[in-house]
């Protein structure tokens, strides 16, 4: 028995749509699709750096910032203690 079979559980393989194959319902489907087309694109080496600095940059103008949820700071109040004036203590009799 190989020690390393035990340690790397099997992965189902993820069944890819091919692009083309994709229905372009609305807009934002057929946007995705485009980004997809040149992110194809640019792995198979089509864009100079140049380029592809610019199409990310037009890409990041669609792209949503995660929503979360505000984060609620609590109200801390201060602890007041109050003063006591001392007086001094004479020891002289």
């Amino acid at each position: 028995m190989d020690p390393t079979e035990d340690s790397v559980p099997p992965v189902a393989p993820q069944q890819e749509i091919r692009l083309i194959d994709v229905s372009i319902t609305d807009e934002n489907i057929a946007l995705n699709v485009i980004v997809s087309f040149l992110n194809v694109a640019q792995k198979r080496g089509t864009f100079s750096i140049a380029e592809s600095a610019k199409i990310f940059e037009c890409i990041q103008k669609f792209v949503q910032p995660p929503t979360t949820e505000p984060v609620v700071e609590p109200v801390v109040e201060p602890v007041v203690e109050p003063v006591v004036d001392e007086v001094p203590v004479s020891t002289e009799a």
